[in-house]
């Protein structure tokens, strides 16, 4: 089973917070772990964020940015490419979708389209939840 994970969900892995435990959960039984190319600046960006409101130190931001670098060698990764975002910009129409959120569903759909496995899509957005489950995908929590 392939296991999708969006950025709010990659940073559950390194941010104590609600969904922490049932993404680490979900990790542990996917067969393979994917994302996209984009969560790489997202997931940093999020540490940052969460560092500069004081949600983490300073310590903390960079065990976790570390811990990240090194997981992510082991996720499938989701290249971002024309015919990617030309479907990105077709979600972000059909369903209000934000830019990187449109290409989390859409490397989602078409890992998905591509792959003979079956796949869960994990978010805690519910905007692209409802997109995500919209185009079929089956979405979690």
């Amino acid at each position: 089973m392939i296991l999708y994970l969006d950025t709010s969900a990659i940073v559950k892995l390194y941010v104590e917070e609600e969904g922490s435990s049932a993404v680490r959960s979900a990790v542990q039984s996917a067969g393979v772990v994917a994302t996209s190319r984009v969560a790489y600046a997202e997931t940093h960006a999020a540490l940052a964020a969460a560092c500069r409101l004081e949600r983490i130190s300073v310590a903390e931001r960079a065990a976790a940015a570390a811990s990240f670098r090194l997981d992510w060698r082991a996720y499938l990764v989701v290249n971002v490419t024309q015919a990617l975002v030309e479907l990105a910009g077709d979600l972000v129409l059909a369903h209000e979708l934000r830019g990187f959120d449109a290409i989390h569903v859409a490397s989602a759909l078409l890992l998905s389209q591509r792959s003979r496995q079956a796949m869960r899509f994990l978010t805690w957005d519910r905007r692209m939840s409802g997109a995500a489950s919209a185009l079929g995908l089956a979405v979690e929590p």
